[in-house]
């Protein structure tokens, strides 16, 4: 019987087209029979066929590949949870199974989780060996983390490795337009696929950084080359749509509420008006008084005379106080 190797298919299958397939391998119509009674048994009818043999135990049919050939097929076909359960089923069955560790990492990145994709990241370079897959996706979400500068370091070794792998140039590109080499991006944009999708992947880091009219050039440009570009176009039409209407905004804000004039501001006070006339000046300050160096004496009284002066009389003096002598007249006998 042919193996049907699902990690090789490419494109979701419905179940039906799977179970097709699965039978038209040289199996015979007998066989068919006791596939179609297995099927039955394991929906819980029996544990035996119909036809008296004996089904192998669940767990003895299924090995730890072919768990992983359908976790991979759940994730291809976007049923996540899914995937998630049957790697944690093959890593029941081998612990150290590094391909494992690494998809479920590549599951955490998906549901936004870094850290926890980090921590199955490193599991997966501890039981394997790190390939440049496993690089690239390491720097991926380091560069979803915001570690810019090991982000660049992981991917610029998984280049090492293989200069060709086209997604770890991508993932540098982004690396290099988040720090705003845009030049050195660009370059590794386009060794990793054509000019108009480089000038895309360029715009778009751009518009995340907020050099928007940079960005707008470059999506022109790749339209310019390619004109069914459709990131491109996308991106353009989101351009027109957000500035109609943040120009609608705007006027609807200005309709409701119009402009005024600006208020002319109050005039300045007039200046005080200056004095025509000087002011009288301060009376100056006296002199002290210089004291006197000499006692002035008062002048004695004058004294009229009583009568005429008919003879001498002796004159006698009379001291009174202390510095004047008052003459005294005393007639004579």
């Amino acid at each position: 019987m042919v193996r049907l190797e699902l990690v090789e298919v490419l494109r979701p299958l419905p179940e039906r087209e799977v179970f097709d397939l699965v039978i038209s391998n040289n199996m015979n119509r007998t066989v068919y029979k006791l596939l179609i009674c297995g099927v039955v048994s394991l929906c819980g009818c029996a544990t035996t066929s119909p036809m008296g043999f004996a089904l192998r135990p669940k767990q003895d049919a299924e090995s730890s590949e072919r768990v992983l050939s359908m976790a991979r097929l759940m994730e291809r076909q976007a049923k996540y949870d899914e995937a998630q359960k049957l790697y944690q089923k093959s890593l029941d069955r081998d612990p150290k199974n590094p391909t494992a560790w690494h998809r479920l990492g590549c599951l955490a990145v998906r549901r936004g989780d870094q850290k926890e994709a980090l921590v199955y990241f490193a599991r997966a370079a501890q039981f394997g060996t790190e390939s440049v897959e496993l690089m690239n996706d390491i720097g991926y979400a380091l560069y979803l983390q915001n570690e810019l500068v090991p982000a660049e370091e992981e991917l610029r070794q998984a280049l090492k490795q293989n200069p060709q792998y086209a997604e770890a140039r991508n993932n540098l590109g982004l690396v290099l337009a988040e720090q705003k080499r845009f030049d050195e991006a660009l370059a590794e944009f386009r060794k990793a696929g054509d000019e108009a999708s480089a000038h895309s992947n360029l715009a778009f880091v751009q518009t995340k950084v907020g050099a928007l009219d940079e960005a707008e050039k470059n999506y022109h440009r790749a339209l310019e080359l390619n004109p069914k570009q459709a990131q491109a176009g996308q991106a353009l039409v989101h351009f027109f749509l957000a500035r109609n209407k943040a120009e609608a905004v705007i006027a609807k804000i200005e309709k409701a509420e119009p402009r005024t004039a600006d208020p002319v501001p109050p005039p300045l006070p007039a200046a005080p008006a200056l004095a025509t006339t000087m002011p009288a000046l301060p009376a100056p300050i006296p002199a002290p008084a210089r004291l006197a160096t000499t006692k002035v004496l008062p002048a004695p009284p004058m004294i009229a005379p009583a009568s005429p002066i008919v003879q001498t009389s002796a004159v006698e003096t009379e001291e009174v106080g202390s510095d004047f002598k008052m003459p005294i007249v005393r007639d004579t006998p």
